[in-house]
């Protein structure tokens, strides 16, 4: 998956945002 090549801080604030959207 391309999220593992991002950092976990990264990958947390695109989720939340995700599921906040």
């Amino acid at each position: 998956a391309f999220l593992r090549k991002l950092p976990a801080e990264r990958v947390f604030e695109y989720g939340r945002w995700l599921f906040e959207e």
